[in-house]
């Protein structure tokens, strides 16, 4: 069950659970899914520095494998006339990050809904979601 322990807080991580402890001899285990945080500017940082894209925002989407818990989710603003593909895209993702922060969904879009001070709009991508 491959563990790691990191020392000074003794945190030890499995794929099931995460044990810690807090004081010499008192050791606590919590049951459940660990998952990685994945910031979502950070891919879209990614997409963003490929040539035909214009603009791209990232969310989660709940997964179907129970293990995972939520994969991202990457909606991209093309280049008008780019022959650019998903697997295009999801492959050059793949080249610059982590595997575990791989895009694996990708949908195009003809914006990306932001609001007047240009944040993304996450829940407004989160609806978009169920219309796909």
């Amino acid at each position: 069950m491959g563990a790691s322990a990191i020392m000074g807080s003794s945190l030890v991580r499995s794929c099931r659970a995460v044990i810690f402890r807090v004081s010499i001899g008192d050791w606590y285990y919590f049951e459940g899914k660990q998952q990685a945080m994945i910031a979502p500017a950070e891919l879209e940082a990614v997409l963003v520095t490929h040539p035909d894209i214009l603009d791209a925002a990232v969310t989660a989407l709940v997964a179907k494998d129970e293990e995972v818990g939520e994969v991202p989710m990457a909606f991209v603003l093309k280049r008008q006339g780019s022959l650019l593909s998903e697997a295009a895209v999801i492959d050059y993702v793949a080249m610059q990050v982590a595997p575990y922060k791989e895009v694996r969904k990708l949908v195009f879009t003809h914006s990306i809904p932001r609001s007047a001070a240009g944040k993304i709009l996450g829940w407004e991508l989160r609806g978009l979601i169920f219309k796909i």
